[in-house]
């Protein structure tokens, strides 16, 4: 006995998966539905962008209204293909795909944050496991130290 997508509604859930999905608070889904779509397909030399949005029944793009967005066929041989490069005519109509997740987070810089000096970490031969100090290291750590002391000073002080 099989039990249905809850996306797509396919009956190609076994028990099994059901009942484990259930019991783990889950929504029972087939393996097509649960893996993510990709933003960006690459191959050896080139790389192709799936649509993001819904399919006619011949599998070929359409925007939210129900339009046909490319009228020919991509050159690259894919159909759900919409990057621009593969396709000799123009769209039919404007869409729009879903932005990267990490274009569209905006890092947030500190102002105002005191500086202090960073020594990175000295990486010990291969050979040997003991620390090997020389003294300009010795005498950079100590201007590292004298440095964040001053600036503690400045901060509490003033």
């Amino acid at each position: 006995m099989k039990h249905d997508c809850s996306r797509c509604g396919n009956q190609c859930l076994s028990v099994w998966a059901y009942e484990k999905a259930i019991e783990r608070g889950k929504t029972p889904l087939c393996v097509d539905c649960q893996t993510t779509r990709l933003l960006r397909v690459q191959y050896d030399d080139d790389y192709c962008v799936p649509h993001q949005g819904l399919f006619d029944d011949n599998d070929t793009p359409i925007n939210n209204d129900g339009l046909v967005i490319y009228s020919d066929v991509a050159t690259c041989g894919h159909s759900d293909c919409v990057r621009l490069a593969h396709h000799v005519e123009p769209a039919l109509v404007e869409f729009s795909q879903p932005k990267h997740k990490r274009r569209q987070q905006q890092k947030t810089k500190l102002v105002g944050r005191q500086s202090k000096l960073v020594v990175k970490e000295i990486k010990t031969p291969k050979r040997s496991k003991t620390q090997v100090w020389d003294l300009q290291v010795i005498m950079a750590l100590a201007e590292i130290q004298d440095f964040n002391h001053k600036q503690k000073i400045k901060k509490f002080s003033g």
